[in-house]
């Protein structure tokens, strides 16, 4: 489960500083909102889960989420690299 925990925090860590990143330095709105919004909800629900999955012991019920904020968080890189 540390191996599951340090994932968590890596990601959790590299996208909080994205979600700033991109929060601070783009300047349309509209592209600001969406990239923030994948990367925000994306962050939470993949680290988020591994953080339930780890604290519950349990992986079945509470890694389900994980792979859908895992695209989200792919989904807000390309967000900000081609809008």
């Amino acid at each position: 489960m540390k191996d599951v925990w340090k994932t968590a925090s890596t990601y959790h860590f590299m996208h909080t500083l994205a979600l700033t990143l991109a929060a601070t330095q783009l300047t349309a709105n509209r592209k600001r909102n969406i990239v923030c919004f994948l990367f925000g909800f994306g962050t939470l629900l993949f680290s988020g889960s591994l953080y339930i999955v780890v604290y519950m012991n349990e992986r079945k019920p509470y890694s389900y989420p994980a792979p859908f904020g895992g695209v989200m968080l792919l989904a807000g890189w390309l967000a900000f690299g081609f809008l």
